[in-house]
């Protein structure tokens, strides 16, 4: 499901605040390391606790919205697997969503 060739979400983003919280995982503003001024929302899912259903839904959600470009939707630009979470980045939205 890693879209970003070699690099890793560690070694790409920096995590500046969590801006939500859910049952399943959470949202956090990062920059990228390479251009701190750019800002993107990393929503992260907690995989090891899914029900088979519930880890289909994640999977599904990241490969549509990977599909999906529209001047009104958010933008998604890549995503990640690591340590049993799935990792979304989408564009940030700075007056909401």
């Amino acid at each position: 499901m890693q879209s970003s060739g070699n690099s890793n979400y560690s070694s790409r983003y920096l995590e500046k605040n969590k801006i939500g919280q859910g049952n399943f995982g959470s949202a956090t503003i990062v920059t990228l390391q390479s251009n701190p001024k750019k800002y993107f929302v990393a929503k992260k899912i907690k995989l090891c606790n899914l029900s088979e259903k519930d880890l289909q839904n994640a999977q599904q959600e990241s490969a549509l919205l990977k599909d999906l470009k529209h001047p009104h939707i958010v933008e998604y630009i890549e995503s990640f697997v690591e340590d049993f979470t799935l990792i979304i980045i989408m564009e940030y939205c700075e007056e909401g969503d």
